[in-house]
């Protein structure tokens, strides 16, 4: 989780702190958060959009997985006005397939 890219900021928390434990509590994204630099700096699609009221840029890139056989499906979302992380997704095989495929 070091950054390296002078440009990637990451969500602080209410009191300032990086939002760490928001990138690592979900069991998917924390299986696959070392394609997040590869997702961020490398994106196959980004598409601009806006959830509750927040615009947002979404940057998508799809993985495969040799030891499940499966593709995964990466989505890095940061808030187009800060340049803050918000949050990554990472699914595998058809729930990322379909999330994947809303953008």
């Amino acid at each position: 989780m070091e950054k390296t890219n002078t440009d990637f900021k990451f969500r602080e928390n209410e009191v300032g702190n990086f939002d760490y434990p928001h990138l690592l509590k979900d069991t998917q994204r924390v299986q696959y958060i070392e394609t997040l630099p590869s997702t961020y700096n490398n994106p196959q699609r980004i598409v601009a959009g806006s959830h509750n009221g927040f615009n947002r840029i979404y940057q998508l890139k799809r993985y495969y997985n040799p030891d499940s056989d499966k593709n995964v499906y990466d989505i890095i979302v940061t808030d187009s006005d800060t340049g803050k992380l918000v949050t990554k997704i990472a699914r595998e095989n058809k729930s990322g397939k379909r999330e994947f495929e809303k953008f």
